[in-house]
């Protein structure tokens, strides 16, 4: 009798025995024991790496899509996704099962793969811009006039206004709404626009 026993490493998987002159394995049991042997042989135990399935999914088809789907990755190689946002959505990152986000990239590349996984690509909606209108009024326009009159700003936006005085006036100041003057320069730049607001110049 003679016994030969196959092991297959953490990365691999044991297929089955063949022998020497056989395409096909002839044994699937790890343990090779011949009986009543009559004869030389040559016997190759076969392995084959393992191999996993990696998934990507989008969380909301309507904000971003995944390409691809699915990969099978043999023990130990590579598999990339790529997330792509709608014009409508902002991509967040990828998390793995039911964990927080792990990659804020929209590719996501994983290396040295040993497990399957599941990875979700979680988009969100983009706020809505919001806009606001800024008005500047002159005091009176026999002494002094303002340019623009009006403007639309994007929330977190700036806007100018400039006053000037005629010959025959000085300009005090800048006023918002019925508040005092709060401004002295006769341009007035406001930054970070979060409201509509109307201003008068004062002359």
């Amino acid at each position: 009798e003679a016994t030969f026993t196959a092991t297959a490493k953490e990365n691999a998987i044991f297929k089955g025995w063949k022998q020497k002159g056989s395409a096909e394995v002839s044994v699937t049991e790890s343990v090779l024991k011949l009986t009543n042997v009559q004869e030389a042989s040559e016997w190759t135990a076969v392995f084959k790496k393992k191999e996993f399935e990696v998934t990507a999914s989008s969380n909301d088809l309507a904000l971003g899509t995944v390409e691809p789907a699915t990969l099978t990755v043999k023990a130990g190689g590579e598999a990339t996704f790529t997330a792509t946002a709608k014009e409508n959505a902002i991509f967040k990152g990828w998390k793995k099962g039911s964990a927080e986000v792990s990659v804020t990239g929209s590719v996501l590349k994983l290396t040295n793969v040993q497990e399957a996984s599941e990875w979700t690509a979680v988009f969100e909606k983009k706020a809505e811009e919001k806009y606001y209108t800024l008005n500047a009024v002159s005091n009176d326009l026999a002494l002094g006039t303002v340019e623009p009159a009006t403007l639309t700003v994007k929330a977190g936006g700036e806007a100018t206004f400039t006053a000037t005085a005629k010959e025959n006036a000085i300009f005090k100041g800048w006023k918002k709404g019925s508040a005092e003057v709060s401004v002295t320069g006769s341009v007035l730049k406001l930054t970070n626009v979060q409201e509509a607001s109307k201003w008068t110049a004062v002359f």
